[in-house]
């Protein structure tokens, strides 16, 4: 009976043992967690900060002209720029990211509550120029196909094309027409060496250069 009692003594004393080392790894797993939290926190304030609209190129806000981001490809984007009526008093996605349900899948991630992943890049290239990433809207093919087409943003507006509705700054014109002129110039982009698209020739007198919006704002240095 006196070994059965050490026994169980000892039992109890590794079970409470094991107990506290739990509570211990959860005390700091729940420090780090929130130590994280502040750091993406304070990352994300700084991001803020510098922001600059990836459809006019600026960081100045207004009350009524905030700087918006996608919380699943973190585009930054003004209002105005962008057609947002208000300031989304929870998350906002842009246009892609809904099309594509990139929207689910962060929502789902935040309802485990659990680390979330980068998200996969979207199936979509700018019908205008190279560039992958940034402020998309969808264009209005007057042929229908099964895949759907996009267009950023900065790149339509630079080249004069209308928005479907003008209310909501979602879907421009069909560009078929724009794109079938700058490829009868056969003329590329001098940065990239590109001839898709649609281009832009140099302001600069005796400057034959042509060059996609999107890469001459790549170099910084052209206006």
């Amino acid at each position: 009976a006196y070994k059965e009692r050490i026994k169980y003594e000892k039992g109890e004393k590794i079970t409470a043992k094991q107990h506290e080392t739990k509570i211990l790894q959860d005390y700091h797993a729940e420090l780090q967690r929130q130590r994280e939290a502040s750091m993406a926190w304070q990352a994300q304030l700084e991001q803020d900060m510098d922001a600059v609209c990836d459809v006019c190129y600026d960081g100045e806000v207004t009350p009524d002209n905030q700087i918006i981001f996608c919380d699943s490809c973190n585009v930054a984007v003004h209002q105005k720029c962008y057609g947002i009526d208000r300031v989304p008093s929870g998350n906002y996605f842009c246009h892609p990211c809904t099309y594509f349900e990139k929207d689910r899948e962060y929502l789902a991630a935040e309802r485990r509550d659990g680390p979330r992943t980068a998200p996969s890049p979207l199936p979509i290239v700018c019908e205008l120029c190279p560039k992958r990433q940034g402020a998309f809207v969808q264009v209005d093919m007057k042929i229908p196909t099964r895949k759907s087409h996009w267009v950023h943003t900065v790149c339509a507006k630079w080249h004069g094309m209308n928005y479907v509705d003008i209310e909501l700054k979602d879907r421009v014109e069909d560009l078929t027409l724009l794109k079938d002129y700058f490829k009868s110039l056969s003329v590329k982009c001098y940065l990239c060496q590109s001839g898709i698209g649609a281009l832009h020739k140099c302001r600069q007198e005796n400057c034959d250069k042509y060059l996609h919006l999107t890469c001459a704002r790549s170099v910084g240095t052209c206006s």
